[in-house]
């Protein structure tokens, strides 16, 4: 079976923020003058000939971004973190720590270890820290400046979701402002999904799914964003809750919001893993893999809806109803995939074999392979290999790329 999708450059207004300025814009409306590195930045992609890259939106207006969508008055909502590789945990670089990360069974057992380890009392609390300087890359401090390095570190740095506008209609945004911020439990993860569509937002961010509402007169007046300090506030905009049970690799969150043509909502999760009860109180747990999940607009009626994949980011659907996922590769020889996504379907992967020699029988056997050489008829092969890491699709039904497309 041939893929309907082409993978080729296209016709795109850059996003582009600098991972490398860390200006916190207030919550009020920020000018746009673009920083030279996103000028930068733009200026190293390639694209095919006759096509252009614009510039959108740069810094100061939006930051160290991770997704973005629009509504359908032209707005955007541009997810930020600020936890990558400070607050938020690879477990590559915390070998100690691996044992018990396989045993966690819910997102409450990642919390009571991170408590406990991040102790100064703890004995492994040093390992913990000469672990961190070993690794380098792992930026977790003092954040609250309290004078010690332990869990409530873990609840300064936050996400945050940006509506950045180009009012004018010059195709260039001008202005941004603070839309929802406060991710900053101890066991947030790095935000990676959104959706705007008519006055709903869902935004995803380990551990919760969320729903907020774009016409909310917090949100409206443009003078305060809103916090999510508030428990009984936070409470009525979380619809699931349960997802990223491991630490896990980096970048392994929570992704992909994407209404289907159903008027369901599917999102995915990367080998973190997942044990959510859903809203009729039963609990659907799937702790050692990653999941393409579905669910109603307002949460209800969650389930996964396939399983056995390890880094799943966006989704797409085809003009058939189709959906479709890049998988990503796990570094052990094998190759990322491009997959088509069936309901009910185990595409093989679990944690367990990252950590294996020559990552057990997820090679052995073949199971990343395309159905001409795959030796497991009990899982769904990918159509194709694509590349390295793919983190980013869209299924384009238009014509407006031309017939060389």
């Amino acid at each position: 079976m041939r893929s309907p999708f082409r993978v080729v450059p296209t016709t795109f207004l850059g996003l582009l923020a600098s991972l490398a300025l860390r200006a916190d814009p207030s919550a009020g409306t920020v000018s746009a003058v673009p920083a030279p590195d996103a000028l930068s930045a733009m200026q190293r992609l390639r694209v095919a000939p006759g096509l252009k890259v614009s510039l959108w939106a740069g810094e100061p207006l939006v930051r160290d971004v991770t997704s973005v969508s629009f509504d359908n008055r032209g707005r955007a909502y541009v997810v930020e973190t600020g936890r990558r590789r400070t607050s938020v945990f690879d477990v590559r670089g915390l070998g100690p720590w691996l044992d018990d990360d396989f045993s966690f069974r819910t997102t409450g057992d990642r919390a009571s270890f991170l408590r406990q380890v991040l102790d100064p009392a703890d004995p492994r609390h040093g390992a913990f820290m000469g672990a961190v300087t070993k690794a380098g890359r792992l930026g977790f401090q003092d954040f609250n400046g309290d004078g010690q390095v332990d869990w409530k570190d873990l609840e300064v740095e936050s996400e945050r979701i940006r509506r950045v506008t180009d009012e004018d209609g010059d195709g260039i945004a001008e202005h941004a402002r603070t839309f929802v911020d406060g991710f900053r439990t101890g066991i947030s993860g790095v935000a990676a999904g959104v959706l705007a569509e008519g006055t709903n937002v869902w935004f995803t961010c380990v551990p919760d799914l969320w729903r907020f509402n774009a016409d909310d007169l917090r949100f409206a007046s443009g003078t305060n964003a809103l916090s999510l300090a508030d428990t009984a506030l936070k409470e009525s905009h979380r619809i699931l809750s349960g997802f990223g049970v491991h630490i896990a690799f980096g970048g392994h969150d929570l992704h992909g919001l994407i209404k289907g043509p159903d008027g369901r909502i599917y999102f995915t999760i990367a080998d973190r893993g997942s044990s959510v009860t859903n809203r009729e109180g039963r609990v659907v747990a799937l702790p050692d893999s990653g999941a393409v999940f579905r669910c109603e607009a307002d949460g209800s009626g969650f389930g996964i809806f396939a399983q056995g994949l390890r880094n799943p980011q966006e989704l797409a659907f085809d003009v058939l109803g189709n959906l479709w996922t890049g998988d990503n590769n796990g570094d052990g020889g094998d190759k990322a995939r491009w997959t088509l996504v069936l309901e009910g379907a185990d595409y093989g992967w679990t944690i367990g074999w990252q950590w294996l020699p020559k990552m057990g029988a997820w090679n052995s056997e073949r199971l990343w392979h395309t159905r001409e050489g795959n030796t497991a008829a009990y899982i769904v092969p990918p159509v194709a290999h694509v590349g390295h890491g793919p983190a980013g699709i869209a299924f384009y039904p238009g014509t407006g790329l031309g017939d060389a497309y």
